[in-house]
């Protein structure tokens, strides 16, 4: 029995049945890929990660320094992995209650491709294909939260 539109998304990912084993030896797999190519590609993990070996478990994850919201708020140029030309969107994320500085993410064409996909198939849990949808999110913004779910539900032809 599925038990969401989600395990197939995820199965396609695994390339392989959606078990414990297989999710959790594709997490490795992914936790290592992404560390090796931060290491390479970052100034910020290059440095962070100089003596560190990749993980043999998920377990030694916890062995690994974690990257803070100050770190994000320095110098948040420091962690991109791409040219600045490869950048498709900037999310400026305010600090609610202080006066703190704000932290910037950076996101590529794939980051928010993916970011579609993954909401096309989750809105599959909650509506049916052609169902129209009322999105409460800002939206007006190309690549904004509220339109990129709405580019994913319309995958299945409807125009939310």
């Amino acid at each position: 029995m599925k038990i969401s539109s989600l395990e197939d998304w995820t199965r396609e990912r695994l390339q392989a049945d959606v078990t414990r084993n297989n999710i959790e030896a594709a997490a490795l797999t992914g936790v290592r890929r992404v560390i090796e190519y931060a290491k390479e590609n970052s100034p910020w993990y290059s440095r962070l990660f100089a003596d560190r070996q990749l993980p043999e478990t998920l377990t030694d994850l916890g062995r690994f320094p974690l990257t803070t919201p100050e770190d994000l708020r320095r110098d948040p140029m420091q962690f991109l992995c791409v040219s600045q030309d490869e950048i498709d969107r900037v999310v400026t994320l305010q600090t609610s209650g202080t006066s703190g500085a704000p932290k910037r993410l950076f996101f590529t064409t794939a980051d928010l491709e993916l970011t579609v996909d993954f909401f096309h198939r989750g809105m599959a849990s909650l509506t049916k294909p052609k169902w129209p949808v009322l999105i409460l999110m800002p939206g007006p913004k190309p690549a904004s939260i509220g339109d990129l779910l709405s580019r994913g539900k319309s995958l299945d032809g409807t125009m939310s």
